[in-house]
């Protein structure tokens, strides 16, 4: 059976302090899988992108396909849609992108284009879950005081919108990695790094094993929803992998030369893949920064509220 990849990325705070779960800019936060199998990510990282590739334009930073005169306030050294939120800011250009509606501005066109690309053409589904603090906490997030524990919840959670529908004899290997933390975060006071004081600074998530903690979720989850589809074939084969691990995973394989022959840059272009993934989810309206999704284009594409995966978050 075909391996199937999934790529994770997450957006706004997931940082615990004194007990609140961190909601991030806005009010608002969330996280994305982007998911195929490995004959369609074959497929979609060869695929023309307007003057490029897919392949060249997720794995560069936005603004290296901006023309000339056009500068970013902020130019991440990857692919980053936060750069296109501090550019609509410091020009009070709208922060509400209509992925049927051609922009007049050069960089929210560009980032329509991508969009369009991923959701109507690339071939791969994309899973969205978001809310606000009141949302995340309904849904059962925060219990454990500590962030990376509640994202690979919230990530395993948001994986159980496809597990019905993927092969269940299927091996899935999964990208998601860490993030940073504050020294004053409940997590890092409650471990060895109690003494850190609040230099401002934030640090990677040390000495706590997000991938195994993920790993553990999938299972759990996969499950459940193997009772909710009366013994049905869920697939249960989940390889939980960071950047490195995946890059040595897909030169391995046979069957994908593209991939292979272009592992590391496939890699950093599944990354912004999954970024601008994390953009495409349901919002409320005015609640800053976000794109519109119309109904046409979503047959790839579920978005939902942490509350309505509270059964697989706090199950």
């Amino acid at each position: 059976m075909e391996p199937w990849i999934a790529v994770g990325d997450e957006t706004g705070g997931w940082d615990i302090v004194d007990g609140s779960f961190g909601t991030g800019f806005l009010d608002f936060t969330g996280l994305a899988w982007v998911l195929g199998p490995l004959s369609a990510w074959e497929r979609a990282i060869q695929m023309p992108l307007g003057s490029s590739t897919a392949l060249a334009a997720f794995s560069r930073p936005f603004a290296s396909r901006l023309p000339e005169d056009v500068q970013l306030p902020n130019n991440s050294t990857k692919y980053h849609v936060k750069d296109v939120w501090g550019y609509c800011r410091k020009k009070a250009l709208s922060l509400e992108v209509s992925l049927d509606v051609p922009q007049i501005d050069p960089v929210l066109e560009l980032l329509r284009g991508d969009a369009e690309w991923l959701l109507q053409k690339s071939g791969l589904g994309v899973l969205a879950v978001g809310g606000n603090a009141a949302d995340a906490k309904a849904a059962g997030l925060g219990l454990s005081g500590d962030g990376l524990r509640e994202r690979a919840r919230a990530f395993a959670g948001l994986m159980t919108v496809a597990m019905p529908f993927l092969p269940g004899d299927a091996s899935l290997y999964l990208l998601a990695e860490g993030r940073t933390e504050p020294a004053i975060a409940d997590a890092v006071k409650a471990n060895r790094f109690a003494d850190r004081s609040d230099d401002g600074m934030r640090y990677l998530e040390p000495y706590r094993d997000f991938l195994g903690r993920l790993t553990e979720d999938l299972n759990r989850v996969a499950e459940q929803c193997h009772v909710s589809v009366s013994g049905g074939s869920v697939v249960d084969k989940f390889y939980c992998k960071g950047g490195n691990g995946l890059v040595q995973f897909i030169s391995s394989l046979r069957g994908v030369p593209f991939l292979r022959s272009h592992a590391a840059e496939s890699v950093s272009a599944m990354k912004g893949i999954a970024d601008l993934a994390a953009t495409l989810m349901r919002q409320p309206e005015g609640d800053g920064c976000r794109m519109v999704v119309p109904p046409s284009f979503s047959s790839n594409h579920w978005a939902g509220n942490f509350r309505e995966l509270r059964h697989a978050i706090h199950g």
